[in-house]
């Protein structure tokens, strides 16, 4: 073999030798990261809608590697990765409020930790402690308490954003985020449109007078007599019954009113009971004519004029024959349905001029809402 050729041999050698080095740096796996994954971690957020303020982020983690000397715990908020190591962009309009900031509910095994505001940024949060090990378990804390401090969201809405966790044997939480950073995790996060739902409830009343079974059957005659219809002078005072059903959701309750006049048949008439419960005669020389809420509904309260007891009647007629009438009950505020029973009762007096008398009653109900 000549020196040539041993020459050229050579060379073809270490060019396959410069070619397997090359392989062997392309495949070498780069090196593993210094701090160990922390587990189980999120962030739960008060509010997601985009600019919320005063925002509460409960902060959950466990950590991975045992009795490590932790003196602070990072949480830095990122709009473009969660990786640590990478170039961290602060969330558009995203505040962590450090200066007014409130860090409540600390449970787990990371103890003592309040919030840094000298080394907290607008979006890091520093929470520093005493430095101590730490053995590996779950932790969570709420930074803000949802109401009158807290962080405000970032302002652009269905947004994706990123939150990195880190721990730290700084107590300032300073160091290479994959150098010194003890155990460390991110997280997604996202605001989101929120729902503006909308219901109308609108002013109600329902009044309803009858003399039938129920509302429905209606009825308005109101028969005051024996089967003919006839009055009598002597101990009998007849009586017969209406009713009505009220429900309302005013607030202010519902007053519901009488108007209306004594029984008359033409220029004569029949002596109302007056203004106070009046016990019914049995004199002969003495007519009546009056009304008495013999059942108030359930939240309806009858006034006490109309209040009387049984065999008792009232009807002050000058009030009752007014432009508006006089209460006969009322409701203290809004009230489900229920029905009030009317008694009307009447008797003539040996005195008492022939002829079929008569009078239209009207019940008014009045909300105010």
């Amino acid at each position: 073999m000549t020196f040539k050729t041993r020459v050229k041999r050579t060379g073809c050698l270490l060019v396959v030798a410069a070619f397997a080095l090359a392989i062997v740096s392309t495949v070498r796996p780069a090196p593993a990261a210094a701090y160990g994954l922390l587990s189980s971690r999120s962030i739960q957020m008060s509010s997601s809608a985009n600019g919320a303020t005063n925002t509460a982020y409960k902060v959950g983690f466990t950590t991975v590697t045992n009795n490590q000397n932790v003196g602070s715990v990072v949480v830095e908020f990122c709009s473009n990765t969660p990786i640590l190591g990478d170039a961290c962009t602060a969330p558009t309009g995203f505040n962590t409020n450090e200066a007014t900031l409130a860090m409540n509910n600390l449970t787990g095994v990371v103890t003592g930790l309040s919030i840094d505001t000298t080394n907290s940024t607008a979006n890091t949060v520093v929470l520093t402690r005493t430095v101590g090990t730490v053995t590996n378990g779950a932790t969570s804390f709420e930074l803000g308490d949802g109401t009158s401090n807290g962080i405000t969201n970032p302002t652009n809405t269905n947004t994706t954003f990123f939150a990195r966790i880190m721990t730290f044997t700084t107590t300032d939480g300073s160091g290479s985020e994959t150098v010194d950073s003890l155990d460390a995790g991110g997280v997604a996060l996202s605001t989101a449109n929120v729902l503006n739902v909308t219901a109308k409830v609108q002013e109600t009343l329902t009044f309803c007078v009858y003399t039938m079974a129920n509302c429905a059957a209606g009825g308005t005659a109101v028969a005051l007599g024996d089967s003919n219809g006839v009055l009598s002078s002597t101990s009998t005072t007849y009586t017969n019954t209406a009713k009505y059903d009220l429900a309302s959701n005013a607030l202010g309750g519902v007053a519901v009113k009488l108007k209306g006049d004594t029984l008359k048949s033409g220029s004569f008439s029949i002596t109302p009971s007056g203004s106070t419960c009046t016990v019914d005669t049995a004199a002969t020389a003495t007519e009546q004519f009056g009304v008495r809420v013999s059942t108030a509904g359930a939240g309806q309260t009858a006034d006490p004029i109309y209040a009387c007891g049984v065999n008792n009647h009232s009807f002050d007629v000058a009030n009752t024959n007014t432009i508006y009438g006089e209460n006969i009950s009322t409701t203290a505020g809004a009230t489900d349905a229920s029905t009030s029973t009317l008694e009307l009762a009447a008797k003539s007096a040996g005195t008492t001029e022939a002829g079929t008398y008569t009078t239209t009653l009207t019940l008014i109900a009045t909300a105010t809402y």
